[in-house]
């Protein structure tokens, strides 16, 4: 946790943000149980061969073999998975909520603190922070820490239960994604200034507006509305340039995604398919096939992460500057932030 409203917010809110972590990780398990339960359905019902049950036995849950278990065990799960999937989102989204608030309090009392900074960049400017910014903090909050935390603990379960299926093949799978990971990562790296130039462009278009519109309000607006109108559209077309920039870069790094995923599956299957590079049984092959498309969904989710965890950080380095700037004030000024916060000698970094 590099910046210190974020590690200030865990720190006093830990169990709520346990709590999100544990109850999404319960969530996605029960979404496993699931599944696998109704392979084991298809197995009493049919008598058909399976590796279903056993794959529920590495998890701890010893179905007994008879159809009032299975439903006991379904439904059973089913309410589990209601009850943690309304669990999380709300504590989720509370955490989110209560993060921004933090966040959108102390950047107020520093501008509150440091009016030369209003001098430098206009009130319009700063209304963009406490709008779009202020939303990429919250999803920083919600989806890059609590929900990128559910997802890497319920990724390395799921990894184990590839192992158990097939130790080769669950290794190429668990060799794969922090690659797939670290790619995209890079990519969005690349990303960064583009996307901090478009975000100053769209500042300042909105910047620009609030002046002519308060100067109409104030009737103080000249009557050269074709200049005005001329720097309007070259502002925004500068803006938009630079947003195509952006956009190109983040759909490109989306579509590769999934399509790196199902070019793994695919080469997993043609392993499969050859006794020569891999002996498996069937039954074990359509397990892990099953377990590995299921567990797409949270790969593309934890390789991903950086789409949202970019925004959020160069949101967060402006909270970061002035809380530095705080900390180098005369001692006789006030202090708006928390108490903590301003005596803290240092700020831990990555």
């Amino acid at each position: 946790m590099k910046y210190f409203l974020t590690q200030t917010f865990i720190r006093q809110n830990a169990l709520l943000a346990g709590f999100a972590v544990t109850t999404g990780v319960l969530h996605l398990l029960c979404n496993l149980v699931l599944l696998l339960s109704i392979g084991c359905y298809i197995e009493l019902l049919f008598h058909a061969g399976s590796s279903k049950s056993r794959a529920l036995l590495w998890m701890g849950i010893d179905l007994p073999q008879n159809l009032p278990s299975f439903f006991t065990l379904f439904f059973g799960a089913a309410v589990i998975k209601f009850l943690c999937s309304f669990l999380e989102k709300y504590t989720t989204s509370r955490a989110g909520m209560l993060y921004a608030a933090k966040a959108r309090k102390e950047y107020f009392q520093y501008l509150l603190h440091s009016p030369e900074t209003l001098k430098v960049k206009s009130p319009a400017r700063q209304l963009v922070w406490f709008s779009s910014e202020l939303k990429s903090m919250q999803r920083y909050m919600e989806k890059g820490m609590i929900g990128f935390t559910r997802d890497m603990i319920y990724f390395f379960f799921c990894c184990y239960l590839l192992l158990q299926f097939h130790v080769i093949l669950g290794a190429v799978i668990a060799a794969s994604i922090p690659l797939l990971w670290l790619l995209s990562k890079w990519g969005h790296y690349r990303l960064k200034t583009v996307m901090q130039t478009g975000r100053n462009a769209i500042a300042g278009l909105l910047s620009f507006i609030s002046r002519r519109l308060h100067q109409i309000e104030n009737k103080q607006a000249t009557t050269n509305t074709y200049k005005t109108t001329t720097r309007f559209i070259q502002r925004q077309q500068k803006a938009i340039k630079l947003q195509q920039e952006m956009l190109t870069g983040k759909a490109l790094l989306h579509s590769m995604v999934p399509a790196v995923l199902y070019c793994l599956l695919g080469l997993l299957l043609f392993l499969i398919a050859n006794p020569a590079f891999i002996t498996i049984s069937s039954a074990d092959a359509v397990g892990f096939i099953l377990l590995l498309i299921n567990l797409f969904s949270v790969i593309r989710r934890v390789v991903k992460i950086e789409s949202i965890r970019l925004p959020g950080r160069i949101s967060l380095e402006k909270m970061e500057k002035a809380h530095q700037e705080l900390l180098h004030c005369p001692p006789n000024l006030p202090f708006f932030f928390e108490k903590e916060l301003i005596t803290s000698k240092t700020i831990t970094n990555v």
